[in-house]
């Protein structure tokens, strides 16, 4: 998005929410630009447009972000749906044809299936206790999916950089360890 672009978004944004003391200096939309930038600027207008027609607060960076996802990405079925899902490819597929059932599931329900085991959930004997597994397993992965899909991916690169340096020094260390322990 280019900042003029983003410049109508404050404007909207200021004219929307007058009382509000939002983005009142240059700072303050220079901070804001470099967290949404990397958004279409059709796209955060109709989430901007979408947050107004229904909530009474203005919203923060996050909250737009998530509103940007939605408008681009739709929302992920709840666990009971999901779930549903999965019921519907166990009676259709079976055990046995694990590959054609991860074809009716979305990628946070194939990461459940996965956690808990294709095999364990056609054969549990108690469906209460694995439908309340896979509900638990089903939100937190759901959460974090989303929080992963709004933050940005220059920041996602500069997370992805430093872990790989953390993993590359513990591995350094490790390495001098075992070379200290075998001296």
């Amino acid at each position: 998005m280019k900042k003029s672009e983003f410049a109508q978004i404050v404007m909207a944004l200021q004219t929307y929410y007058p009382r509000e003391k939002l983005l009142p200096n240059d700072d303050a939309i220079n901070l804001w630009y470099e967290a949404l930038q990397d958004l279409d600027a059709v796209v955060l207008g109709t989430a901007l447009k979408r947050w107004v027609s229904t909530q009474k607060w203005p919203p923060t960076i996050a909250e737009l972000r998530e509103q940007a996802q939605l408008v681009t990405s739709g929302d992920l079925p709840s666990w009971g749906k999901a779930w549903e899902t999965v019921q519907d490819a166990i009676h259709i597929h079976g055990i046995y044809e694990y590959n054609a059932a991860c074809k009716m599931f979305d990628a946070v329900t194939q990461s459940v299936v996965d956690f808990i085991g294709w095999d364990n959930i056609c054969m549990s004997d108690n469906h209460e206790a694995t439908r309340a597994n896979f509900r638990m397993l089903y939100e937190q992965e759901a959460k974090r999916k989303k929080e992963e899909r709004n933050v940005p991916p220059a920041v996602q690169a500069v997370i992805q950089n430093i872990q790989e340096l953390l993993q590359k020094k513990a591995a350094e260390i490790e390495a001098k360890k075992g070379g200290a322990d075998n001296g």
